[in-house]
């Protein structure tokens, strides 16, 4: 026997009708949510590194490789790190 979750269980209860809240209402919060990275990584980087930022971040949401926008934030606040602590070695 499959071992159903919490909210499987659920859907399977609800009204077709709630189901379709149930999407529209997830949807409009993960598209909102995904508006305010777009905005928070325009205002945190310099328009180019935003721009390929933005890219890798819709990327990843089109392809479901998270890791991929992950690893390349990654690399990018690890580049700014060894700047500046390289001008403040130098200062």
């Amino acid at each position: 026997m499959k071992i159903k979750s919490i909210l499987s269980e659920i859907e399977d209860i609800l009204p077709k009708k709630d189901k379709e809240l149930i999407v529209e209402n997830r949807a409009s919060h993960v598209i909102a949510s995904a508006n305010n990275i777009m905005h928070l990584l325009e205002g945190n980087y310099d328009a180019e590194t935003a721009d390929k930022l933005q890219k890798k971040f819709l990327n990843a949401i089109r392809t479901g490789k998270l890791k991929k926008f992950s690893n390349a934030l990654k690399r990018i606040n690890d580049a700014d790190q060894r700047i500046n602590s390289k001008h403040k070695t130098e200062a």
